[in-house]
């Protein structure tokens, strides 16, 4: 259900195993406790890392319950880093090459974003334009098991290393799953009802809506060349039709959010069944990658 990525590029970013050369990293110890930011849409972890020039930030964002999570790294270590970087979470994590958005944190400076992570999955030679996945029949989470193994999170390129000294990262991220358990309360559906459903929403006329979307791309964005990552938040009936569609934009484009909910309020969806298999109202969570090459 949360794993649909409309992506509409010139190019686009793709995962993939990565070994380079590296000189001895750049190691920021931890400088703060994890705080976290509980929203009406989004629950954010945070903790600073560093000083001085050195100091940065490392955020975790998630939009709803989900198996994997936004990532931004921010401060001038990361100066000098562009496209094609390689992530890991060690040791125990994979790697990832990827093409992160770039932007910037007031007052902490230049930033990657990471628009989707998911620890529980491999990394691969590429995800396709269109990821579609069946309906699931329960509350995605972060893997806390596999998050036991990962104690730091390092960024590379070419001979450039920048290493994050998270600590175990367990229970940082177990926090962040019961706070994005709680936003389904905020949105005004029944969590206890959510925990023992027997199947959440699935989109039926998925390639239209997207088609739309490709098509609605907004031309004063394209023209500009922005880019963006934008989160759309459906509220989904009992009948499976959208009663209300929030957008949440990740990287504060101006020009790139308005078509969308208007496409997205004609989805369809099959409904969430409760734990007696009768019809409930749900959600659906979107990712829209505006991304050009």
């Amino acid at each position: 259900m949360f794993r649909i990525t409309l992506c509409f590029a010139a190019g686009f970013a793709v995962c993939a195993q990565a070994s380079l050369a590296a000189e001895p990293a750049v190691v920021l110890p931890a400088t703060s406790k994890w705080q976290l930011d509980y929203g009406k849409q989004t629950c954010r972890l945070a903790r600073a890392f560093g000083e001085g020039e050195n100091l940065s930030i490392v955020y975790f964002t998630q939009h709803g319950p989900d198996d994997g999570f936004e990532l931004t790294l921010a401060g001038e270590p990361l100066k000098r880093f562009a496209a094609n970087t390689v992530i890991q979470f060690g040791p125990a994590g994979g790697e990832w090459e990827t093409d992160p958005f770039k932007g910037d944190v007031e007052g902490v400076g230049p930033a990657l974003i990471y628009s989707g992570i998911n620890l529980a999955e491999e990394p691969d030679e590429g995800e396709p334009e269109e990821d579609f996945t069946e309906a699931m029949d329960r509350l995605p989470a972060i893997d806390i098991e596999r998050a036991r193994g990962m104690e730091y999170i390092e960024v590379r390129q070419r001979k450039r290393v920048v290493r994050f000294d998270t600590g175990l990262l367990d229970a940082p991220f177990a926090a962040l799953n019961a706070c994005s358990e709680d936003l389904i309360n905020e949105w005004g559906l029944n969590l206890d009802q959510h925990r023992s459903m027997t199947r959440m929403v699935d989109w039926t006329n998925s390639k239209q809506i997207v088609s739309r979307v490709v098509r609605d791309y907004p031309v004063a964005a394209l023209r500009k060349g922005e880019q963006a990552i934008i989160r759309a938040l459906l509220i989904v009936g009992a009948d499976g039709k959208v009663e209300r569609c929030t957008l949440d934009n990740a990287t504060n484009s101006d020009a790139l959010p308005a078509p969308a909910c208007k496409a997205l309020e004609d989805a369809i969806f099959e409904p969430a069944l409760d734990s007696q298999s009768q019809p409930m109202r749900s959600f659906y969570i979107t990712k829209i990658v505006y991304k050009m090459g």
